[in-house]
């Protein structure tokens, strides 16, 4: 709510902060530490994210009717973004193309410029400024306000990852795909498993077994061995939407789930 946000920001940085994590739940806790006479801007605005990659949280969905978003989408049909209780809408052709990108891409990440640049070319109009160029060197690249701003309240709103520099994640499945050791112990002695971007997420039955065998030694043939082993041996039991498929679908679909969930390292 306004009143609350307003409330938050007259606060102290630290103990804002510390309200923010308690609202949203944060789990880990970053931080940038720099010299006492270094000057933080605390007052950033959406062209600052410009320089940065981002991507989507594995917990922010995406409502099913981006589907329907081509380049030639012409309509007025919002899309919604959501994670929690925050959800946020938009209408814009700009902004729904570029959610669609980062949706396929889930959970790579995507430089802004890129992003911003892809999506006008996709969208076939001419980017709109997003800052005076001549105040910034020349460098600053002309990108879509729209586009800027959603992300802006989408990183505000904890949807959407930003970082200089990400983690190695991997988006295609290998042959002997790896995850962390973190993560395969966390996946042999409970359902909740850390990823790539310090989430904790929670995987089925089926995919949390397969996620604890990824080390690298194991290819499709031996993950479906011993996935039968292991629920004829009824050592795992399968979820009620997982029961009655294949094994191979099983591994095929876990595996899927595991690299949208930004768990496969390179």
């Amino acid at each position: 709510p306004e009143r609350a946000r307003t409330s938050l920001w007259e606060l102290p940085v630290a103990l804002r902060e510390q309200y923010v994590d308690y609202l949203r739940g944060t789990t880990f806790r970053t931080s940038m530490i720099c010299h006492r006479d270094s000057y933080v801007d605390h007052h950033p605005d959406p062209t600052d994210l410009e320089r940065f990659r981002v991507a989507f949280f594995s917990d922010a969905n995406l409502e099913a009717g981006l589907q329907e978003c081509y380049p030639n989408d012409k309509t007025a049909a919002e899309v919604q973004l959501s994670i929690g209780q925050n959800a946020l809408r938009c209408a814009d052709p700009r902004v729904k193309l570029a959610l669609r990108i980062l949706d396929q891409l889930r959970p790579a990440f995507v430089g802004v410029r890129e992003l911003c640049a892809r999506t006008s070319e996709m969208n076939g109009k001419t980017p709109v400024a997003g800052t005076d160029s001549s105040q910034s060197g020349g460098n600053h690249i002309d990108c879509v306000d729209p586009v800027l701003e959603f992300l802006w309240a989408a990183v505000a709103a904890g949807a959407i990852e930003v970082l200089e520099s990400p983690p190695p994640i991997v988006t295609k499945i290998n042959h002997r795909p790896v995850v962390s050791s973190l993560s395969r112990h966390q996946a042999k002695t409970g359902r909740r498993i850390t990823n790539q971007l310090r989430e904790s997420i929670r995987l089925s039955g089926v995919s949390n077994f397969i996620a604890g065998q990824l080390d690298g030694t194991h290819d499709f043939d031996q993950l479906k061995k011993a996935l039968r082993n292991a629920i004829d041996s009824r050592t795992v039991l399968p979820d009620p939407f997982e029961k009655g498929q294949s094994d191979e679908d099983l591994v095929r679909q876990s595996l899927h789930r595991i690299a949208r969930s930004a768990l496969i390292v390179a």
